[in-house]
């Protein structure tokens, strides 16, 4: 069977290997960009589990405390990137302790952080981007590959809860990168696409 070796840096640089049958990527440590990491995950289906799972995460703002859930290892004092869409904008943060209570809905495939920010306030919903040294683009955008193509962020509502997804290029137009849904567990107006919920 054949490994995709892929390099990221995050989780204070890590060498993240996949394999091309399952898509599970590994926790292992060294420091280098994550350029081939969004090259990757773009080449890869948007309904399997992707090596971009490890640059991305959902994050939600809540009066009791702010949650990160993530499939990607991180230590406490972690520096990260959030990106608001009520703002449009990327704001700092630090990953703090484990919380394994934090976030509803947290799949056997993910972790949660406490995070700690004082540019979220309740009722926020972001992306964090877990990469070094990132790139920002127009307010809310980055180019994490460096290569001139901008990532996209977007948030929409289904009827009980928000899906958060990452899109190369335009959001919609083109290749979506990640995915993740916060479950709400009340009635809502759906805004979402069936590209932004497949």
């Amino acid at each position: 069977m054949s490994r995709l070796a892929v390099i990221a840096s995050l989780i204070s640089g890590a060498v993240i290997a996949a394999s091309c049958a399952e898509q599970r990527p590994s926790d292992a440590a060294t420091e280098t960009d994550a350029g081939p990491m969004i090259a990757a995950a773009a080449a890869q289906p948007a309904t399997q589990t992707t090596i971009a799972d490890l640059v991305f995460g959902a994050v939600v703002a809540r009066a009791q405390g702010n949650c990160l859930r993530t499939t990607a290892q991180l230590t406490p004092g972690r520096k990260i990137h959030v990106v608001l869409f009520d703002r449009s904008t990327i704001v700092p943060a630090t990953v703090g302790n484990p919380a394994p209570g934090c976030g509803d809905g947290v799949d056997k495939q993910q972790r949660a952080y406490q995070l700690e920010s004082h540019e979220l306030v309740s009722g926020d919903f972001g992306i964090a981007v877990l990469v070094n040294n990132l790139e920002m683009v127009m307010g809310d955008r980055t180019d994490i590959d460096r290569d001139g193509k901008h990532e996209s962020y977007r948030v929409c509502t289904s009827t009980e809860g928000v899906h958060l997804t990452v899109w190369s290029g335009e959001v919609i137009e083109n290749k979506r990168l990640w995915h993740d849904y916060y479950y709400l567990g009340y009635d809502l107006d759906p805004t979402c696409t069936e590209r932004e919920t497949a």
